[in-house]
């Protein structure tokens, strides 16, 4: 059987999703990320790959938490994993090429998640950094280099929307109060400060993602997202200054699965013909 593999390799948890040609999810699982230079990563995924998939895979597509050139498939900022950037797989895991995390938790979940009815859609993920991504008319959006969406790195405040909302962020404001468990930050009065500065920080930045893309929805994803339910409706609300119908604000149906399976998916929908010539915005229209 050709199978596909999509992961999720984040600055902290990798997840791995081995795909059939029916689009079923047939293996996954989560690790921590592997640690060393950019070969000595390819080399330990490709051993977890093959464990896991029990065959080497026809295709393999990498989410990762930087900006990915569209044409030399290059990573070329990873803030989050620096020892990245400038490298590319394809020499010690054959058949690779990465994508934009961000840009394939998007695609996972326009192809099995919430985004499946959706013509246009943002995407939030909040983990070890912040990464957004934009889906419009059915199509991912890239640029020439591969820069749009880093919303993250806009300057906010005193440092970036990264630096005020992002799961590290929540996990310095937690342990600075003597907490251990960042989701501490969304409980606890003590952290109430501190909650409504990544409250506002978020809502800065929706609101920016709204008058840039004007979506049906944002999805929030990433490691943090699931603590975030009960900011939906009141996320929503900051949004009506700008627009009277403001975009729907989910949460993802996917989890934290949606990278490695819309990786997966974008390994499954390309063409032989070759990793790098193969345009990854498209999405086919639902009929």
């Amino acid at each position: 059987m050709d199978i596909v593999c999509g992961v999720d390799l984040g600055g902290t948890n990798t997840r791995i999703a081995i795909v059939d040609p029916a689009g079923r999810v047939v293996a996954r699982e989560r690790d921590t990320t592997p640690r060393g230079t950019g070969v000595q990563i390819a080399r330990q995924l490709a051993e977890r790959i093959a464990k896991l998939a029990g065959t080497r895979p026809i295709r393999t597509v990498i989410g990762v938490p930087g900006a990915v050139h569209p044409r030399t498939g290059v990573i070329r900022t990873a803030p989050n994993a620096p020892r990245l950037e400038g490298t590319a797989f394809s020499d010690a895991l054959p058949g690779s090429c990465f994508v934009n995390d961000a840009n394939a938790a998007l695609y996972g979940e326009a192809k099995a998640g919430v985004v499946q009815d959706s013509t246009d859609a943002v995407m939030v993920t909040v983990g070890t950094g912040v990464g957004t991504a934009a889906l419009l008319q059915r199509q991912l959006l890239t640029g020439r280099s591969g820069a749009v969406g880093e919303f993250g790195a806009l300057p906010y405040r005193h440092g970036t929307f990264e630096d005020a909302c992002s799961g590290s962020a929540m996990t310095r404001a937690a342990q600075a109060a003597g907490f251990d468990d960042p989701r501490a930050i969304f409980t606890e009065p003590v952290l109430r400060s501190a909650r409504s500065d990544a409250f506002e920080a978020l809502s800065q930045l929706l609101a920016t993602l709204t008058t840039a893309y004007d979506p049906d929805i944002i999805v929030l994803g990433g490691g943090v997202a699931s603590s975030l339910a009960q900011w939906l409706e009141p996320l929503r609300e900051t949004l009506l200054p700008i627009t009277p119908e403001p975009p729907l604000i989910a949460l993802g149906a996917l989890g934290d699965d949606a990278g490695a399976i819309g990786a997966a998916h974008l390994a499954l929908d390309q063409p032989s013909a070759g990793l790098l010539s193969w345009d990854p915005r498209h999405l086919p229209r639902h009929p």
